[in-house]
């Protein structure tokens, strides 16, 4: 994660999002269901910096799961 936090120009957020990061995958592992359920389970988390005017606006987090409830 550091070397992607680098080229995104935000190494001094980098406490801030390896704490948002740890977080995300916590909970996202503890919601998760099973590793035997059926179907399998898949999901992915990711992060992405938003810019505009070459100034930091903000940092989305998205987690998505086919298997997740709606809602």
């Amino acid at each position: 994660m550091r070397e992607t936090v680098y080229a995104w120009r935000l190494h001094v957020l980098i406490d801030d999002l390896t704490l948002v990061v740890s977080e995300l995958t916590t909970n996202a592992v503890r919601h998760a269901p099973a590793a035997d359920s059926e179907p399998p389970s898949k999901a992915w988390l990711g992060i992405a910096p938003h810019w505009r005017d070459d100034r930091l606006r903000c940092v989305r987090a998205r987690f998505h799961s086919p298997s997740a409830p709606p809602g």
